[in-house]
């Protein structure tokens, strides 16, 4: 059996025995992911090291509370290169980093819904 691309242990201990509230947070994420993920990407469209830098740090707080595989490395880089004014960007880089991020969140929303967690 191939390995999940997340891990729900820290989330499950934060919830206890709370799996409403579990299933609460897992569709919030289902949710927002998608929206903040667009907001990423119009950002990088725009050449808007601000907002994009901004939107990262968002995506990768949620990427650690799921401790999912792969792309908090991946915005994390982007974050700090964005927040880094000196640094020169080159944000097609960032488009296709966010295409993989995108791939990644994709399968990881089937594994959630075939896990039948929400």
């Amino acid at each position: 059996m191939e390995e999940k691309l997340y891990d729900l242990t820290f989330l499950k201990t934060i919830a206890g025995d709370d799996d409403e509230g579990l299933r609460d947070i897992i569709n919030k994420f289902l949710k927002s992911t998608p929206e903040d993920l667009n907001s990423l990407k119009y950002a990088i469209d725009n050449n808007n090291r601000k907002v994009t830098a901004g939107f990262a740090h968002k995506l990768k707080a949620n990427v650690k509370f799921f401790h999912i595989k792969y792309i908090f490395e991946k915005l994390r880089e982007i974050e700090i290169q964005c927040s880094d004014e000196n640094e020169t960007i080159d944000f097609n880089i960032f488009k296709e980093k966010v295409d993989e991020i995108q791939g990644v969140y994709s399968k990881v929303f089937e594994e959630l819904k075939l896990d039948d967690i929400v």
